[in-house]
């Protein structure tokens, strides 16, 4: 991301950015609740993020293309307990 205030190539060529976990993982069902549980389908999100905007930020951040963002408190996101998201 950094790279791509400098070069305007990486915004142009580069679909999708990916980044390391922190060691744990959620599974699709995981982020498929998440987003039924705000009505967002795949094709109105214009950014995902699993960790936000820092650490650790939304656990997941999500911006539609209309302008809407949605996250979840980190801590809630993965130790919730059966809530409507999380792995745990």
């Amino acid at each position: 991301r950094n790279l791509s205030t400098l070069d305007d190539r990486v915004d142009v060529y580069c679909k999708a950015m990916l980044t390391l976990s922190c060691g744990s993982f959620a599974d699709p069902d995981c982020l498929d609740r998440f987003l039924k549980y705000h009505s967002i389908t795949v094709d109105d999100i214009a950014e995902f993020r699993w960790r936000g905007h820092g650490c650790p930020g939304g656990c997941p951040y999500v911006k539609t293309k209309d302008g809407r963002e949605f996250r979840a408190d980190y801590v809630d996101f993965w130790y919730g307990n059966g809530s409507y998201v999380g792995p745990l």
